[in-house]
């Protein structure tokens, strides 16, 4: 038996030779394909940690030059992998626990997506998104699945790995401490205080000192997180239980960086967290209005409609601000 990595770009993906078959496990974007699918002419089967289709790049034209070639998934991932591709596939049922050749299939879910695998080869662990990359990449892509990652965290655990491969990132050989760092990722504080965030885009600061403003009136009884879109910790606003967003507006929209923040929210546990948007603008603030429209699309609890200040706030504009906050803060929660 003999295992292989190969890494593109940051990616990696891992070749396992065992009972005179070849496993592919893990894959690339798209953009990085061709090495994946020079590796998988003579493979006999595709191991798919996630149909993630960052991680699925080259699988299509895999299929389509061997249509034989097995295609291990879970029952979402093959559905997944099928409607990625637009194409029948030799599909193969992961079942948690099974094992294979030598290789056990674990499924751990919610890393990030519903799907994942992680797989064990002899003392190797080949751990898809787990483990890559450091804190900020937890925090970016695993931090909002946080109890799911120390479920994986507290069923792997149970095993003896001299080595863990990620599927981005460096192959890791000190795998207690990996352990033990991944825990540390998954502590958060418990406020004493109810954290509302407040996060902003503003071209001309308008925005921001009413942004300002919510944090200044707040603070006193909240635990409060500004920060501007660009930068804002998406794990923290996740942890929110409140959420008062404001955004300027550009070419009748708000900047990206909003959606950004708005579209990263956590659905399945803030769903319905109580939230009003605000912004300053100048000839339109439909920026304003698309916001808050989405937010309630997406299942938010509207606490306020929006208070849309034209140009510089005004002291009514403040006290329009005043009135949205009292509302929010006396939503049950």
């Amino acid at each position: 038996m003999s295992a292989n990595n190969i890494s593109v770009n940051g990616y990696n993906f891992y070749t396992v030779k065992a009972n005179g078959r070849k496993y592919i496990i893990g894959g690339v974007p798209e953009e990085s394909k061709d090495i994946y699918i020079a590796e998988a002419k003579d493979a006999s089967a595709i191991v798919l940690i996630t149909s993630n289709p960052q991680f699925c790049g080259g699988v299509g034209e895999v299929v389509k030059e061997n249509p034989g070639i097995e295609v291990y998934a879970t029952p979402a991932g093959l559905r997944n992998i099928k409607e990625i591709i637009n194409r029948d596939i030799n599909e193969k049922l992961i079942k948690d626990g099974m094992e294979l050749d030598g290789l056990k299939f674990i499924i751990t879910p919610g890393l990030p997506w519903v799907d994942t695998v992680s797989v064990i080869y002899g003392n190797t662990l080949y751990s898809g998104e787990l483990f890559s990359g450091d804190e900020n990449y937890y925090r970016e892509h695993l931090g909002i699945n946080r109890d799911f990652v120390i479920s994986a965290l507290d069923r792997l655990s149970g095993f003896e790995f001299d080595t863990i491969c990620p599927a981005v990132g460096e192959i890791i050989t000190d795998t207690e401490t990996a352990f033990s760092g991944y825990r540390a990722f998954t502590k958060t504080q418990i406020p004493a205080k109810k954290l509302v965030s407040v996060i902003y885009s503003s071209r001309y600061g308008f925005t921001k000192s009413l942004a300002e403003y919510a944090k200044d009136k707040l603070c006193t009884e909240f635990e409060v997180y500004l920060s501007d879109a660009e930068t804002a910790d998406k794990s923290i606003v996740d942890k929110s239980d409140m959420l008062i967003i404001g955004t300027n507006t550009i070419n009748r929209n708000a900047p990206q960086k909003v959606w950004d923040i708005v579209t990263s929210l956590d659905l399945v546990n803030k769903r319905s967290m109580p939230y009003f948007v605000f912004g300053s603008f100048g000839w339109a603030g439909d920026g304003i209005k698309l916001i808050d429209k989405t937010l309630q699309a997406m299942g938010m609890k509207q606490a306020s409609k929006p208070v849309e200040v034209l140009f510089a706030p005004s002291d009514k504009d403040f006290e329009q601000m005043d009135k949205a906050i009292t509302k929010l803060v006396s939503q049950k929660l």
